[in-house]
């Protein structure tokens, strides 16, 4: 069974013949085949003298200006005092829901702020005077036990 198919696969493969392209008419080319001959006859006009080859290119034309893309007389007319400020960009990019205002009252913040630290303050030095009691109290417990006085209850 493999040598059939290998001999049909061969039979198919020979009746393929690529077909060759037909050979184009000098006369209707657009070019002219005698300056190509003509010019490939002639020495080459550089040498390279690297591996890879230069290439030179002339172009021939009117350089460009500002006034090709913008336009003529185009300092005529309003233009704007500078570059685009921060509050610019923010109103641009920023939803209106979500632009700030030009600046926040902190009084508020302020006045919490030193309320909790005076009370932290307070908590603190609440803490520190009981923690001094009970140590002066340890020590007259101590002081009395020392002297063979009987514990106050």
């Amino acid at each position: 069974m493999p040598a059939t198919c290998l001999v049909l696969m061969c039979l198919l493969r020979a009746q393929i013949v690529p077909a060759q392209p037909p050979s184009p008419d000098p006369d209707t080319l657009p070019v002219s085949i005698d300056r190509i001959h003509h010019a490939l006859a002639r020495a080459p006009a550089i040498t390279p003298r690297e591996q890879h080859p230069v290439f030179r290119v002339q172009v021939f034309g009117r350089k460009g200006g500002a006034e090709d893309f913008l336009g003529k007389r185009f300092w005529e007319g309003p233009v704007p005092f500078g570059g685009m400020t921060h509050a610019d960009f923010m109103n641009m990019v920023a939803p209106p829901g979500f632009q700030y205002t030009s600046g926040m009252n902190a009084t508020p913040v302020i006045l919490w702020l030193i309320k909790e630290v005076r009370a932290a303050k307070h908590r603190h030095d609440e803490a520190a005077a009981r923690l001094e009691v009970a140590e002066a109290l340890a020590a007259l417990e101590k002081a009395r036990a020392d002297a063979g006085l009987p514990d106050k209850e």
